[in-house]
């Protein structure tokens, strides 16, 4: 394992269009946007925009792909990371902040709870771009973020990028018996590389 980095993001501005998309909305309600901007208004203060990743030499065999010490068999994988020589496995949050804010507004407020849900989604995939970004500065070329569950990388790989990067005491995400992490706006990926 390489370059281990635990780096703090300011929280990134919010994108009514992206928010209203997630809320399957393609339309230009007013009534809609004056929602997603008091749920932004309310949400402010609820994220802790965070990424631990590290970097590990890449090979494939075949349907599997060894990441340093880590193998998994996913053909899917092995043909994303055909032309890499190195892999950037992160984990990416916002925090608990926005889960008790949904649930705060579930009781109150199914449809804030909704535009909530839909706010914390956009922030999660803010800050993975965020990280994409720096990673793409850093390496001759990357290649797009890949997670477990995708094609036919076994979501079960989640244990092996909680494990490998001490998840739950770098960021305080827990992952469950069903895969689900918490708090749920969290990310696992890995990015190919070449250096």
């Amino acid at each position: 394992m390489e370059n281990f980095l635990i780096l703090k993001f300011d929280t990134p501005a919010s994108d009514i269009g992206m928010i209203k998309r997630y809320l399957r909305d393609n339309g230009n309600s007013e009534q809609i946007d004056l929602l997603v901007k008091e749920c932004i208004g309310l949400s402010r203060d609820s994220f802790d925009c965070r990424v631990c990743s590290a970097e590990f030499p890449v090979e494939t065999h075949g349907d599997n792909v060894c990441l340093g010490d880590v193998t998994v068999k996913s053909k899917s994988l092995a043909e994303h990371l055909e032309n890499c020589n190195k892999a950037v496995v992160f984990g990416a949050t916002v925090g608990i902040g926005i889960d008790r804010l949904i649930m705060k507004y579930s009781s109150l407020s199914a449809v804030k709870a909704l535009c909530l849900d839909a706010i914390g989604s956009e922030m999660i995939e803010n800050v993975c771009d965020l990280f994409n970004q720096r990673i793409n500065a850093e390496y001759q070329s990357t290649c797009s973020r890949f997670s477990p569950g995708y094609g036919d990388l076994p979501i079960e790989f989640q244990r092996e990028i909680f494990a490998i990067l001490n998840l739950n005491k770098n960021l305080g995400v827990y992952l469950t018996e069903g895969m689900q992490m918490t708090p749920s706006k969290s990310v696992t990926a890995i990015i190919g590389a070449n250096k």
